[in-house]
């Protein structure tokens, strides 16, 4: 499927811009076979669990062939700063007396996010407009590669 887009993307003209977001399109449609793996602290696979860094990293090393750290500040202190968030960027909270992150998900667009949740496992939260996330966001960054 993917070799098809790309010779559709030459024919047209688009760009390997495009590409990359059909791409990350795709692969946000995989993660929906996730929801409903608990909540594991320390997990990091489907077969276990998954904790929240835990999620991050295995869908990071999967889907997309890249090594992030382990934990949310790791990846959060390791990451780069967007300023037009697309799917697949990395989405970090924290408590909001402190700096640090403590909480990531994965944006996947229109103020949601797929996040290994403490009391639900993987699942589509809204982060916008919400009265637990909200106060907590921090950022969302793109890892460094």
């Amino acid at each position: 499927m993917i070799k098809n887009i790309i010779k559709v993307s030459a024919l047209l003209g688009t760009s390997y811009f495009l590409y990359k977001i059909i791409k990350k399109d795709i692969i946000i449609n995989k993660l929906n076979k996730y929801i409903g793996i608990p909540y594991v602290w320390g997990g990091e696979t489907p077969t276990y669990g998954f904790d929240c860094s835990g999620f991050t990293q295995y869908v990071y090393k999967k889907y997309f062939n890249k090594n992030i750290p382990r934990t949310s500040n790791q990846q959060y202190n390791e990451s780069k700063n967007v300023l037009i968030p697309t799917k697949g960027d990395l989405i970090f909270f924290g408590n909001p007396n402190c700096e640090d992150s403590t909480h990531v998900g994965i944006y996947i667009g229109n103020g949601k996010m797929i996040h290994a949740g403490s009391s639900n496992g993987i699942i589509i939260a809204k982060y916008e407009k919400n009265n637990y996330w909200e106060p907590r966001f921090r950022a969302i960054k793109r890892p460094n590669f």
